[in-house]
């Protein structure tokens, strides 16, 4: 008997503790004192033109033969 009286106690503590309530409904908090929020704007933007990219010159033609690979190898 005595334990299970410790075990409620310590029960109700440990809840009491973490805050918890018996209440059904919250506080309802007050609005603010003072005047309302103002009204959002809005701001359009014009649409960006897009700007002109020149044309990417062709890339040189690999080379073919003797020449070609990833440098001098011969000694």
């Amino acid at each position: 008997m005595r334990t299970r009286l410790c075990t409620a106690a310590l029960g109700l503590l440990l809840v009491a503790g973490c805050g918890v309530t018996l209440d059904d409904e919250p506080e309802p908090i007050a609005p603010p004192a003072g005047t309302a929020a103002p009204t959002p704007t809005v701001t359009v933007l014009p649409t960006p033109t897009p700007t002109p990219t020149p044309p990417r010159a062709a890339a040189p033609a690999p080379p073919t033969g003797d020449d070609a690979g990833a440098g001098p190898t011969r000694s």
